[in-house]
């Protein structure tokens, strides 16, 4: 496999060497096989003289930038596509490894290839050096945007897959109207009621990064279908980048990046009534509270079960569940006996008992100061 790689290597960009540094076999192996690199490959036949790898990236991870460098020229249409796959599966890597920016190297004489990354959002690094034949570049990565808000805007599609009419004047008036609200919000993109991406999803996605340029237009999908049964009510994130050196704007592909959906204790208590079956009948408190413990009760036994499954070996652990499971043990007093623990959850009713007695007694009083004023 390391001979088909250098192979490939060498025929892509031997010739870019005249000129600048020589071609040195042996450095080359040894910087390209290093022990600190990692190698994405494209497999197949592209066309009928290929070998069995057909291109391929290899990058290393660093402490202040991630620099890659890929050897495939540019140029064929199902090699462009075929770079762009593994361009963006790099960039995910990136993201999913909280990576700062992807950094690359591409000589100056390679026009097509400079051009070709240019589509793709990569700009020239501060790190380049002005007077050698290569230069850097590089795309950054925000760590992390949070979507607070979000509110609909018409669109309409026509029987020509290559058009979609945005009403842009609702768009406009509904983010004035955020703004008054909430001024430091911004665009950050998009959202669909639909889990499904296709040549529209590409033509709206270029709108919004002309409304969140230099930045990258956020698309976030919602599966509305409950018996899908997804995790996280479906939502997924994605971002966009060109394909190809000719710039269109339905001639994208999509990348996902990952997701973490939180609600606070409000919204999990409102959308677990939600998800109740309606009833007419009022509860009192202590129904409310027997119905608080069942459901902690319940929640309890589903836990052990898993735990009992776990240590059988009839199901494998999950890493992200035993973190939360030890975060919640450790909320709990270590140490404390049962007598101790009532105690304390006593006081604690009793301050609660205190603040609503003296929020009744405000009530009171500012119900009297209210009729007094109506008389005098």
């Amino acid at each position: 496999m390391r001979h088909e790689i250098f192979t490939l290597l060498e025929a892509n960009m031997k010739h870019f060497y005249v000129g600048a540094a020589a071609w040195d076999v042996r450095a080359k192996k040894a910087e390209l096989f290093d022990p600190a690199s990692n190698f994405l490959l494209v497999t197949g036949s592209l066309d009928s003289d290929c070998s069995d790898i057909c291109g391929f990236v290899m990058w290393r991870f660093d402490v202040d930038e991630t620099r890659d460098d890929p050897f495939a020229e540019p140029g064929d249409e199902l090699i462009e596509v075929a770079y762009c796959i593994l361009l963006h599966a790099l960039e995910s890597i990136a993201w999913q490894t909280c990576m700062r920016k992807v950094m690359l190297t591409v000589f100056k004489a390679n026009k097509e290839a400079r051009e070709f990354y240019h589509n793709q959002r990569y700009i020239l690094d501060t790190t380049s050096p002005d007077n050698d034949e290569y230069e850097c570049a590089q795309e950054e990565h925000e760590s992390e945007v949070e979507v607070r808000s979000c509110f609909a805007v018409p669109h309409g599609e026509s029987e020509d897959p290559w058009q979609i009419h945005l009403d842009a004047e609702h768009h406009r008036r509904m983010l004035g109207l955020h703004q008054r609200v909430r001024p430091e919000e911004v665009v950050l993109g998009w959202y669909s009621t639909s889990p499904d991406l296709n040549s529209n999803s590409a033509l709206i996605q270029d709108h919004y990064s002309r409304e969140t340029a230099p930045h990258q237009a956020v698309h976030l999908t919602l599966n509305t279908n409950v018996a899908d049964k997804e995790d996280g009510l479906g939502v997924r994130t994605y971002v966009s980048s060109l394909l190809g050196a000719t710039v269109r704007p339905d001639s994208c592909t999509f990348i996902s990046v990952p997701t973490t959906l939180l609600t606070s204790s409000p919204e999990q208590t409102a959308m677990t009534h939600l998800a109740n079956p309606a009833s007419g009948e009022s509860r009192t408190d202590l129904d409310a509270l027997a119905a608080s413990l069942e459901q902690v009760h319940s929640q309890l036994e589903r836990v052990l079960t898993y735990l009992r499954k776990v240590l059988a070996d009839e199901i494998p652990g999950d890493k992200a569940v035993g973190r939360f499971l030890s975060d919640t043990i450790g909320v709990v007093p270590a140490g404390v006996s049962s007598a101790t623990l009532e105690s304390l959850f006593n006081s604690h009713m009793q301050d609660i008992f205190m603040v609503s007695y003296l929020s009744k007694i405000i009530s009171a009083q500012t119900e009297v100061s209210t009729r007094l004023a109506l008389l005098t």
